[in-house]
């Protein structure tokens, strides 16, 4: 401290103290730059799309039904079934179109289906009225050729089921330049006009006859004659005539036979005495 004199007062100074210096603040060091955390999207559920699953089997079973609809009962059980589906589907709000399609598919079926039916069942029906009734005239035909005459005396006109026979003529002993009958056995030329008594074109042939001779059946012969009978095809009412031989024992009781199969394919043997 000190004292000042000043006239008339006496000043005291303090003796001057040295002032702090500010203190000037030194940036701080940089610091590395920390991580950020990670912070994860928020998760929004989406909500499920719509099942379209049975407006799709509608429109498939549609289809389905619609294509085959031709075939009838056997696709009302699909045109229903695609019905069904398709109004179900638009009960529960599925697709629309594919719904309203198979719906109109199934149903267009359905009414293809029920007219095929219908169609169906007529022509079975009447299929088989027609069946019925060619298996009773089959039967009345078979019953009237198991009733009908199947021997015929010496001079008749005989009906062997398709034909009618007549005998015109018996020649007994008649010789030929190849054939020799044994001892005891003839030649016997049988004259015949043949006659088609069906409604349709048939074959008549020689060998579809034989003569028995005291129950000995025998077929004809290969003889020199140009009168012979061959195989020829007769339409509806045609005739034809001509001759066989045959090689018989001498003095026996003769029959010309014939054999033929009716419509039923059952064997039929007719005699005509000679």
């Amino acid at each position: 401290m000190t004292t000042t004199k000043v006239k008339g007062s006496t000043m005291t100074t303090e003796p001057h103290k040295a002032q702090p210096e500010p203190v000037v603040p030194q940036p701080a060091a940089p610091q590395p730059p920390q991580p950020q955390p990670i912070i994860p999207p928020a998760y929004v559920s989406q909500p499920a799309a719509a099942s379209n699953g049975l407006a799709i089997a509608a429109l498939v079973v549609g289809i389905i039904a619609f294509l085959f609809g031709w075939i009838g009962a056997l696709d009302l059980l699909a045109a229903i079934t695609a019905v069904i589906l398709g109004g179900i589907a638009l009960a529960k709000k599925q697709n629309k179109g594919l719904a309203i399609t198979g719906l109109v598919l199934g149903a267009v079926a359905l009414i293809t289906a029920l007219i095929m039916t219908i169609i169906w069942l007529v022509a079975l029906t009447s299929a088989a009225n027609d069946t019925a009734k060619e298996v009773s005239n089959m039967q009345s035909t078979q019953q009237a050729v198991a009733n009908a005459e199947h021997d015929f005396t010496k001079g008749t006109v005989a009906d062997f089921y398709d034909i009618s026979v007549v005998a015109t003529n018996v020649e007994h002993g008649i010789t030929d330049t190849y054939v020799k009958p044994a001892a005891g056995n003839e030649l016997v030329r049988v004259t015949v006009s043949i006659k088609n008594i069906s409604d349709s074109k048939i074959s008549v042939s020689p060998y579809d006859f034989e003569v028995s001779a005291d129950g000995v059946s025998t077929m004809r012969e290969l003889v020199s004659n140009d009168s012979q009978l061959d195989a020829v095809s007769l339409e509806s009412g045609a005739s034809v005539s001509g001759t066989m031989v045959f090689e018989v024992k001498v003095g026996a009781s003769l029959k010309l036979n014939y054999s033929t199969y009716d419509s039923t394919f059952t064997k039929q043997d007719y005699s005509l005495a000679l």
